[in-house]
């Protein structure tokens, strides 16, 4: 199947087009413009053409086009040219014909297919001059030629370029599959670079241990420790489908519910964090160093879109809730810390203690703090009972 899929010509692919063409019109947005696009494009090379043609602009061309096709045949019997209606006819629908199907091509594919159509037409007018016409080719062909480079103009700038764009920013910061789906939101509008407000829930990591190591560890020795935990939480945070936003050597932040709709995104940061902080305690203690990761979660309205001084540019969030999250992530006594709405979001799936209230700056009343009880709050819990009824 994969072979056949690889192996298919342009005439193949064309008549695969056209069968899927209603369904991907009723459904596909992207589709319909395409043929509106294209059929606009279409019209306006013909109506070039055919002002070409009434005003004789490419006379002495078409002229010694004729003459080389058609002299041959001309030594047998007479031949009379085509009536002008007619050739304007012939030049709006071959426009059309291409302005409906070369859009949804892509380049390589759409120039096939255009020198399948000029072939075709070709032939026709060879069969046409066996019956003594002459059927001019060159407007036709001018007409092809027009809306192949405006369809592809068109799309490149359109489509092609900014579907690039998008990869190019999702590519490091999100799992594959979900570049994927965020390609295909793309092309249906979803994901909206220029900005875009909307409810996420936003998970922050404070590696600032790390400096301690800077005056124990050699330089490249801390570089690697580094990239090995940014590798170990990044891969987490893609397991539990959330897209990284930020990644520095003192701070990782990762975003749920953005660009993709997610039900459950502060389930699924809470997740993660539970994750993170068992893997980089268990990392930490295989590798004798004494460093421990803060991570702060908050839910809340955000502003996403593609951010930077740079054309690159990369996609990132502003708004108090990823303030928020930055803060509880800094707390100096290690954890995992939500606000509120996070808390509400995760039910009873998690248990949790309500910590000191934090002062942010933009609030006037502090802001209540919840904890997550880890696994290795028990088990110290456990192990104090166990030494408290021993003695």
């Amino acid at each position: 199947m994969t072979g056949e899929k690889f192996m298919r010509t342009p005439f193949e692919k064309l008549a695969a087009t056209f069968r899927q063409l209603p369904l991907r019109l009723a459904r596909d947005r992207r589709v319909r413009n395409r043929l509106e696009i294209g059929s606009a494009i279409a019209l306006g090379a013909g109506l070039l053409v055919v002002s070409f043609l009434l005003l004789d602009f490419l006379s002495p061309l078409s002229g010694a086009l004729n003459y080389f096709l058609f002299e041959p045949a001309s030594i047998t019997h007479p031949l009379v040219e085509q009536d002008r209606l007619l050739q304007a006819v012939m030049i709006f629908l071959f426009a059309l014909l291409a302005g409906a199907t070369l859009p949804h091509l892509r380049f390589l594919t759409a120039a096939g297919v255009s020198i399948i159509y000029l072939l075709i037409y070709l032939a026709y007018a060879f069969q046409k001059v066996d019956a003594g016409l002459i059927v001019q080719p060159l407007y036709p062909a001018l007409a092809l030629a027009l809306t192949f480079a405006g369809a592809m103009l068109v799309r490149y700038f359109a489509e092609d370029r900014p579907r690039a764009m998008v990869d190019r920013l999702f590519r490091r910061n999100a799992p594959p599959d979900t570049i994927e789906r965020v390609v295909k939101f793309f092309d249906g509008g979803g994901v909206a670079l220029a900005g875009v407000r909307r409810m996420v829930t936003v998970l922050c990591i404070d590696l600032r241990d790390f400096d301690a190591l800077a005056e124990t560890l050699a330089p490249p020795a801390l570089v690697n420790l580094v990239n090995q935990y940014l590798q170990m939480l990044a891969a987490i945070v893609f397991r539990y489908e959330g897209i990284l936003i930020k990644q520095s050597s003192d701070t990782l932040v990762a975003v749920w519910n953005l660009p993709l709709d997610q039900f459950d995104h502060a389930l699924r940061a809470v997740r993660a964090a539970r994750e993170i902080r068992a893997e980089a305690r268990a990392a930490a203690k295989s590798k004798k160093i004494s460093v421990e990761i803060g991570v702060g979660i908050a839910t809340g309205y955000g502003v996403a879109g593609r951010m930077g001084a740079t054309p690159r540019g990369e996609y990132g969030i502003i708004g108090d809730v990823a303030t928020l999250a930055s803060r509880f992530a800094g707390k100096a006594e290690r954890g995992i810390y939500l606000d509120s709405l996070t808390r509400e979001q995760i039910g009873a799936d998690f248990d949790s203690r309500e910590s000191n209230p934090m002062r942010v700056h933009g609030n006037a009343d502090p802001v209540t703090v919840w904890r997550i009880v880890e696994l290795v709050e028990d088990d110290a819990e456990a192990e104090n009972e166990a030494s408290a009824e021993s003695v």
